[in-house]
């Protein structure tokens, strides 16, 4: 009997444990997950060509609409420094909406 309620132990130890693992795994994939899509006649996207545009650089893809993470990736190729005051807004601008915590909604 003791063997048991010893092997239980053991295995719910392992099972809570395993539980905890796998939900820690799966919560770091959904945070980095930016597979939003931006819609083309989005303030954003606007926003994105037209920063490309006034620093001279040819953006990455003319084919869209874009993911959050490609916005995240061209927005990290932007020198800050090299901005005047209007295109550092923006910047600013694309910063906060890029890294903003995509929204969920639950439908009941």
């Amino acid at each position: 009997m003791c063997d048991i309620v010893s092997y239980m132990k053991k295995f719910i130890a392992f099972a809570l444990l395993s539980l905890l693992m796998v939900s820690a795994v799966f919560s770091s994939v959904t945070e980095t997950n930016r597979q939003e899509i931006v819609p083309v006649d989005s303030p954003i996207y606007r926003a994105m060509k037209t920063l490309y545009i006034s620093e001279g650089l040819a953006l990455p893809s003319t084919t869209g609409p874009w993911s959050m993470a490609e916005m995240d990736m061209m927005l990290s190729r932007i020198n800050p420094e090299k901005l005047d005051s209007s295109e550092m807004e923006v910047y600013e601008y694309l910063q906060r909406e890029i890294t903003t915590p995509p929204r969920i909604e639950l439908t009941p």
